[in-house]
């Protein structure tokens, strides 16, 4: 049995002030244990163990990321012994993982556990480089007022890397080949989609730079939630972006990551610029299945985040608040998934319900918009 690697996991808290990060508990995660399956796969089995909370805080949801260094090494196949309601994600891609319970705040009665992942070696691979990430969910005391739980985002701030030999003699036998997922298979995914308000207001060298400006500013905000800026696959268009962000993702962690983010980088952006100098944004999220094709993307969520990023109400809302640098709509489902259970900082009653509404293009959906004031 592999020896284990104990790291901290810490709650970040945003704040006017910076940022605070508190130890909460810690996590142990052991070197990959290699062998090869029945169809010539190599099989990776990583261990886990958590460490004692503090008092009164429990664990209500974990999810395990493995990132691949060789893009050319695909997982088939995933599973988890753990005793407990398992999803997994990226199958087919360089990033892949497992998340264990659900977006609540039941307790996670889960103290160690396994994962597999079932992978397809090229020949000529001899060495398998992998970074695993840890997150989870917590909550903590009851509030003294009324009786409801935090939930808050713990993290490993500095991932496990380990780089091990594969095993030498990986041939399948005869008759039994190994299955593929190519990198282009759906997958569920976040989309943003992002555009600057006035954008038709700049003269063509102030146009340069606003377009330079909005791109770093969406990259910091994505940074700033932790995403992988290597991993994003991004289609920019003058005052506009569109983003899939990579599979694997933890959503209770990354949302509100981003909606602090995106507040961060706006601030930074138009620190030292003037009225008609100023960033003023509009930006989508959404959460679907999709999948890349030669010309772009094909899936409902990469059409629904340009339809919600184009619609009357966010347009309304960004216009009519001019104090306000940022107006972002999400649809219902993510605000009840993650954002109506107060993940990170968010403040569900921050956002305020709408209807996007195209009848033209035949589009409808719920949805929810947040207009921090600067």
């Amino acid at each position: 049995m592999t020896a284990l690697e104990p790291r901290e996991m810490t709650v970040r808290r945003w704040s006017a002030g910076g940022t605070r990060v508190r130890p909460v508990t810690t996590a142990a995660v052991g070197r990959p244990v290699l062998d090869v399956d029945g169809n010539g796969r190599v099989r990776m089995v990583v261990r886990v163990e958590l460490g004692d909370l503090l008092p009164r805080w429990r664990h209500t949801a974990l999810f395990l990321r493995v990132g691949l260094d060789d893009n050319r090494i695909r997982p088939v196949d995933l599973w988890c012994d753990a005793g407990v309601p398992v999803a997994v994600s990226g199958l087919g891609d360089r990033t892949f993982g497992w998340f264990l319970g659900g977006f609540n705040d039941r307790a996670l009665d889960v103290r160690r556990f396994t994962a597999t992942a079932a992978l397809d070696v090229p020949d000529g691979v001899d060495v398998l480089a992998v970074r695993v990430r840890l997150d989870a969910s917590l909550t903590g005391p009851l509030l003294p007022v009324v009786p409801l739980r935090r939930i808050r985002h713990a993290r490993v701030e500095r991932p496990w890397v380990f780089t091990e030999p594969l095993p030498a003699d990986r041939r399948a036998p005869v008759g039994r080949p190994v299955r593929t997922v190519p990198s282009t298979t759906p997958t569920v995914r976040l989309c943003l989609a992002a555009d600057v308000e006035n954008y038709r207001r700049f003269r063509n060298p102030e146009a340069a730079r606003a377009q330079e400006r909005f791109r770093e500013l969406l990259s910091m905000a994505r940074e700033l939630a932790g995403v992988d800026e290597s991993a994003v696959r991004v289609e920019n268009a003058g005052d506009g972006q569109f983003a899939v962000l990579p599979t694997g993702l933890d959503e209770t962690a990354v949302i509100p990551g981003l909606v602090a983010g995106l507040g961060t980088a706006l601030r930074r952006a138009n620190a030292d610029l003037n009225d008609h100098a100023r960033l003023r944004i509009r930006v989508a999220l959404h959460r679907g299945t999709i999948g890349a094709v030669p010309n772009g993307w094909v899936g409902t969520a990469a059409i629904a985040v340009h339809r919600m990023l184009d619609s009357a109400p966010l347009r309304r809302a960004l216009a009519t608040t001019p104090r306000a640098d940022l107006a972002l709509i999400v649809p219902d489902s993510l605000y009840r998934d993650v954002i109506a259970h107060g993940y990170g900082d968010l403040i569900p009653e921050s956002f305020h319900p709408a209807t996007v509404d195209q009848p033209e293009k035949g589009f409808t959906e719920p949805a929810w918009i947040h207009v921090p004031e600067r």
